[in-house]
């Protein structure tokens, strides 16, 4: 009996590790997104207005 309560609680604790690592796959994903996003606001901001032709 305490044999297999010790190998349930450690397959419990790995597939809960598991689940943690693949949250912080799926933060990081989101932080990268956004500041790809962010990088791309940036740069339509920063582009120049066309000018006008004088004649």
């Amino acid at each position: 009996m305490q044999n297999e309560t010790i190998v349930m609680l450690a397959v419990i604790s790995a597939f809960m590790q598991v689940i943690v690592q693949l949250l912080g796959v799926v933060k990081a994903f989101i932080e990268w997104n956004t500041a790809r996003q962010k990088v791309k606001g940036s740069d339509r901001s920063r582009r120049s207005k066309p000018k006008k032709k004088t004649k």
